[in-house]
């Protein structure tokens, strides 16, 4: 199965790029991070990448909220979700509806995959 794993997250001049680099690490280990213009990204084909997002949805029984927001953006092959910048670098998972529940932007995670429906579903399952 194809898949690529995009994480994205804002980097604003009040941040220290550090906090938001510890932020990505708490929930994703060690990816290859890239800088771009205001922003801090990485990129993946693997899905192992997103084990600690799962665990951490799962441990707070919001499972049924992930795959509502999954099912809601998702477009012919692709899905995204938003993750709150602030709990990740506590090393917690907390979803955000949308982008502009988080003050500081929140870190966006884009999935693509040409069996988007059959990735939902395993992501999403118990």
């Amino acid at each position: 199965m194809s898949l690529k794993i995009k994480i994205t997250a804002k980097v604003f001049p009040s941040e220290d790029p550090e906090r938001v680099i510890k932020a990505l690490t708490n929930l994703f280990g060690e990816v290859n991070l890239e800088f771009g213009d205001e922003e801090v990204f990485s990129s993946s084909d693997k899905m192992e990448i997103l084990k600690k997002v799962k665990e951490g949805i799962k441990a707070k029984q919001a499972m049924p909220a992930f795959k509502r927001i999954l099912l809601n953006n998702k477009g012919k092959e692709s899905t995204y979700f938003y993750l709150n910048k602030q709990a990740a670098y506590m090393g917690k998972v907390s979803l955000c509806e949308e982008e502009g529940e988080s003050p500081l932007k929140p870190i966006k995670v884009e999935i693509s995959s040409q069996k988007i429906d059959e990735l939902i579903k395993e992501l999403t399952s118990n």
